[in-house]
Order: structure tokens, then sequence, then C-alpha cells
């Protein structure tokens, strides 16, 4: 016969009424399990659920024509633009036209079962009655009474749960069975998800099977913890071959264990899953370097990766003792994946805590690390500099460890060949030599060279790098640092240096924007400076940053009007033709109002300088770019800006200034005032 050489059938997808065709092929489809009906209804963007009559009238007569020996489960599916959904999970309602059809389908389902003409332990799911907690919906009644008890949760039935609850009471059996321990052996052997392997079978439980789970312990308060674990393992392995190894997945163990509280052990959890329970495994593979290293490697990073026990994991790697192992296998140079792989791990140790990254500094990590830099492998280069860059993040000393290391010339050589490497890895080498410029042990050669290459940088269109090489810079022109190298920084950057510093005032985004005028605020100090930077415009761009709500855009936009105002007379004639000295005043005179106008920003560095402390230090540099005004400029200069009523704010903050410079500043000019 035909059908006896066809291909076994366990599963149907039926997309079309074409679709179902009852006797010719039935014997073909004796093992069918699965029936799954697609296209039921589809659900527009707006209006109401459309039904498909033609579907929605076979498909039933189909399923019960068939007589399918074997059949466990049937699902009800329609469409919402591309995703699929189930009448039970849509709120949309169903157009009034077409609510007799499904009143028809459940109501064809229900006289199936009634008849025995449907398994009676069939899985069904997917439908909805249309109407709205009505006490009169006979369709609902009569599901009540004829389904099986245990698929009455299934369909979504518009009876209050009162009157259905009452009607199922009344059945045999009634509540009773739905609220015992078969019951809940049932629930446990339907709606898996089957991950097949060559020698077992993985189940991952459907989140609504899960959530039946759950309410079915709640609402009926069994002890599940009684439950004789034999026999719950059992209804969870059951219709599976005896030569299968049966295990559930993490997230169904999880839930199982914890949410409905199950007795199972760790013996049906699937061996291979990244979890905390086989972390011993992972570490004895790594330690006796067994076939098992990479993969184990790569599972100890994925362990670590979990948010949401990543601290705990981190201590409990650290405690195993597996870590000095790790750090040797990044010096196994005849193996990249490997290499990338201990890698990958470490940097997720030195992203924790402050004891956890001068733990693995301890181990010597460093150097193999900054030797990496130097790796042909296209991903090595960028993930060393990313766990670099958390050490050296971490505190000045590991700044000076991994600078004397020899960190710094194949960093440069990185950056001068930027455009080879992938933006990311960029970051990373612009974000761990940033870190570096802090260091005291920099020396004057390595410093030109570095110059040299983030000048080019300041080019680059990522906004992470160009932020990152103007804090770099910022290190080398700060007189107050570690290191003194400004006169340097000038030499290198010269006119077009300093150009592009304008240009980028007008960043859109303020973490570029900050430093870049931070860096003019240092330079422009620089007397030869100021002419090169009004005659690039500088003007307009600090006339629209006087507005700003960036506190320390504001402190910064003070300090270099402040320097500019050193100037010559034809300088400050140009900050008042430009309208930036009328600015000032309101600045310098309102404190409160300049309160309103900022917001406290988020700043990059550990200092948290208080949003008044900021306030105030822009209102001095304020007074002193007055006070500059009236030392430098000419009479009809300083009348201009005393009309502007600027003395008695600048008395005022006379009692606030710290800086012995400012304040000398400030009582130079007010006796030149005095005198004229």
């Amino acid at each position: 016969m035909l059908h006896d050489v066809l291909p076994l059938v366990t599963t149907l997808h039926i997309e079309k009424a074409s679709q179902p065709r009852v006797g010719a092929v039935s014997k073909h489809l004796r093992d069918v399990r699965s029936i799954t009906i697609y296209n039921l209804f589809s659900l527009p963007i707006t209006g109401d659920i459309e039904l498909n009559e033609d579907i929605a009238t076979k498909s039933v007569q189909f399923i019960i024509a068939s007589k399918f020996p074997h059949l466990e489960s049937v699902a009800f599916w329609g469409k919402s633009e591309d995703r699929l959904h189930s009448l039970n999970m849509s709120f949309t309602s169903i157009h009034n036209n077409q609510r007799g059809s499904i009143y028809s389908l459940m109501d064809e389902l229900s006289g199936a079962f009634d008849c025995g003409s449907l398994p009676h332990n069939l899985q069904m799911n997917g439908l909805r009655c249309p109407r709205k907690n009505s006490n009169y919906c006979t369709v609902c009644k009569r599901v009540c009474n004829d389904f099986p008890l245990e698929l009455t949760g299934d369909v979504d039935l518009c009876l209050p749960y009162a009157i259905s609850n009452e009607i199922i009471e009344s059945r045999e059996g009634g509540r009773d069975y739905l609220h015992s321990e078969t019951r809940f052996m049932q629930l446990l052997d339907r709606g898996r998800v089957k991950v097949l392997r060559d020698d077992c079978c993985v189940i991952k439980y459907s989140s609504w099977v899960k959530d039946e789970l759950t309410s079915f312990v709640e609402s009926t308060q069994m002890d599940v913890v009684t439950l004789n674990p034999e026999n719950v393992v059992n209804a969870i392995k059951k219709q599976y071959p005896d030569n299968i190894t049966v295990y559930l997945s993490e997230e169904s163990f999880d839930h199982l264990k914890t949410a409905v509280g199950l007795p199972i052990n760790n013996e049906l959890l699937d061996p291979t899953a990244i979890r905390l329970e086989n972390l011993e495994r992972m570490v004895k593979h790594i330690m006796e370097e067994t076939d098992s290293l990479q993969k184990s490697v790569n599972q100890m990073y994925s362990l670590l990766a979990k948010r949401d026990k990543s601290h705990r994991t981190k201590q409990l790697v650290m405690e195993s003792g597996v870590l000095p192992k790790v750090v040797e296998l990044l010096q196994r140079d005849d193996d990249c994946k490997l290499q990338l792989a201990a890698m990958n791990v470490l940097a997720k140790i030195a992203f924790g805590s402050s004891e956890q990254v001068k733990s693995i500094v301890r181990l010597g990590v460093v150097p193999p690390l900054v030797s990496l830099l130097g790796s042909s492998h296209r991903y090595i280069p960028g993930n060393a500099a990313l766990t670099l860059a958390n050490i050296s993040g971490e505190s000045p000393c590991h700044q000076d460890l991994v600078l004397q290391s020899g960190a710094i010339l194949p960093l440069l050589k990185l950056l001068e060949n930027h455009q080879a490497s992938d933006i990311e890895s960029v970051r990373m080498y612009v974000l761990v030599f940033t870190n570096l410029c802090y260091s005291k042990f920099l020396d004057c050669k390595t410093v030109n060279k570095s110059l040299q290459v983030l000048n080019k940088l300041l080019y680059h269109t990522d906004d992470e790098v160009l932020d990152n090489v103007c804090w770099a810079l910022n290190t080398f022109s700060d007189a107050g640092g570690m290191v003194m190298h400004k006169q340097s920084t000038i030499d290198v950057l010269e006119e077009d240096g300093i150009c592009r510093l304008i240009e980028l005032l007008e960043h859109p985004n303020e973490d570029v924007k900050w430093p870049a005028l931070r860096l003019l605020g240092l330079l422009s100090s620089k007397k030869s400076l100021v002419p090169i930077m009004i005659g690039n415009n500088v003007l307009p761009c600090l006339l629209t940053l006087i507005s700003s709500t960036h506190k320390f855009i504001l402190w910064d936009v003070c300090t270099v009007i402040s320097n500019l105002t050193a100037g010559t007379e034809d300088h400050i004639q140009e900050m008042i033709d430009n309208g930036i000295i009328p600015q000032l005043i309101p600045l310098m005179k309102d404190k409160q109002l300049l309160l309103q106008q900022l917001v406290d920003h988020e700043i990059k560095t550990e200092e948290k300088t208080p949003l008044t402390e900021a306030v105030t230090s822009a209102r001095i540099y304020a007074a002193c770019a007055f006070a500059n005004v009236i030392n430098g400029g000419s009479m009809k200069q300083v009348k201009y800006i005393v009309d502007q009523g600027c003395i008695a704010p600048m008395l005022d903050l006379l009692s606030v200034m710290k800086d012995d410079a400012n304040v000398i500043t400030v009582l130079k000019g007010l006796e030149n005032v005095s005198r004229e």
C-alpha cells in the first residue's frame, strides 16, 4: 500500500482551508501527534479580529473525521502583521458578525469531547470566547460541562469564575481532581519543547506551562515538596524512549525548582548548562587541560557574563584557584582562540571590585596582556586593551605598573594604524592611553611621540575617541598635573590643532565639547595663542556656551573668557562687540538665577563637585574677566563695563575667592577703578 511507504508524519501545519482532506490520506497521517492551525484569524493594525471562516469551519471537522489515534495537542493561531498570536493571548475584540463562527468552533469541539470523538487527554490552546463576563453564554457552559476537566483552563471562557467553578465542581471528580497530584503530574507532562542531541533530550517548558504550574500550586496550596521525587522525575521523562537520557534546561529547572518548588535534584539538570553548579567541572577541565579545555574556558566566561549573579560568581571563580592557570593560558601563542577565551575571563574579573582587580594584578596578568597588544590576531589586541583599561583605571598605582610594563609603544603603534582596526578596539586603545597619561613615569620623548598621534586623532569622527583624546591632551597641558608638557602640546597642535578644538565647541555631544573647552581654557593662558583663538572665531562659540546648562562647561567658558580678556584692547573690544561681556553681568550678579539655569550633570571623574561650587567658580572667573578689562582696557571700555554694574558683585566675590592670583587680579582692578 502507498501509505506504508510514505514518510512518517508526526506534526501537521494547516495554513489554508484547502489543506484538510478527509479519507484519502488519513492512513498516511496515522502517527500525527500535534496539529497547529495557522491563519484562523488576522489582527489588522486597526479594527476588530477578522476570522477565516473556511479554516474555522473545516479544521475541526478534519480533526474529528480523521480520528488520529495518537493525537496529543491542537493549537489555534492567527496573525498580527508578521507575529503569531492565539485568541486567548489577544485582548482585541472579535468582529460582531464573526462571533458566531467562534461559537460554532468551540461548540463542535465540545460535542466531539462529549461523544468521545477526541482523545480525553488532548492538549488544546489558543481559543477564547468573544463575549465578556456573560452569565448566559451557552457555549462556554457546554465547554465547562463537556471538555475534559484538565483542558478547561486552556480555553479562555467568558463565564465569571464563580459560575465556571460551580459547573466544574458539579462534575465527577470536580475540583478535587483539578487539585490532585494526578492532575499535577499531567501538567508536568505537557507543553514541552524538545532539544534533541545525539544521546540526550533537553526539555524546555514553554512559559505558559510554567505559569500554569505556578498558578496551580498557588491556587490549590498543594505542598509539592511532599511529592514523591521519583514520580515527579518519571512524569517529566514520560513518553521518551528509555535509551534517551532526559534533562531539563537551566531556565526550566530553576523555575520548577524555585518558583514551583518541585522535589528535583541536579541530576535532572542538563550537565552542559553554564551555571554555578557546574563551576567545579569547568575548573577541573581547565586545571587538567583536558580535551574540554577551550570549551570550559568559554563556559566560565559565559558564567561570569551573567549579570544577575556576577559578583558572587567572580568571588567563587577567584576562590576556586583557577585564575593563575587562566593567566598562564594567555601565553599560549600557538593557540589564539584559547588566549582570547582566557582574556575574556580575566576582563570580566578586571571589571569587578577594586579587590578583584588587585587579585589578578598580583597574579602577574599585566605583562602578558601588554605583550598581547602586539598580537597579529584580529581581536586579541582590542581585548587586551579592554582588560588593561579596566586595570589602569582602577588606581594610579596600576597606571604606573601598566606603563612600566611597556604598554605605551605598542599602543602608539596601534593608534597610528587605527584605520585598520575596528572602532571598538580604537576606543579601547585610546582609553588605556588616556589612563596612562596620568602616570608620573612618562618621559619627554614618549610625550612628544604621543602628542603627534593625539593630534591626528583629534580629527577622528567617533565621539568616544574624541572625548578621550581631548582628556589626554588636557593631562599634558595641565600645569598643575604630575607632568608638565604644556609647551610641547602647543608646539604640536599649532594653529590647525587650535582651530580643530574650536570646531569641537560646536559638537552636539557635550562629552566631546567639554574636554575641548577645558583644553582651550588651559591653552588660552598662553598670551601668544589669544589672537589665534580669536582669529579662528572662538568668540561666537563662547557666546553660545555661556547659556549652557552643563555646570562644568559654564565654569570653563568663564575661564577661557577670563584668559582672553587679558589680551590687547583690540581683543577686549572684539569681545564687547560679540556681546560676550554683557552676558557676564547677569551671570556674575544673580547666583540664584544661575543655579536655576544649570543641570547637575554626572561627570566621568571621581570628583563630585557640588553645583554651588561650580557656580561660584564660574562667577569668580567672570569677575576676573572684568578685572582684566579694567587693568588692560581703554578708558572707554572700562567706563562701559562699570556702567554695566560690575563693581558691586566683584566686591562680593572677593570673600569667596581662594586663589591668591584671582584675589590680586580683582583687587588690582578695583584699585584702578577707584583712581579714575
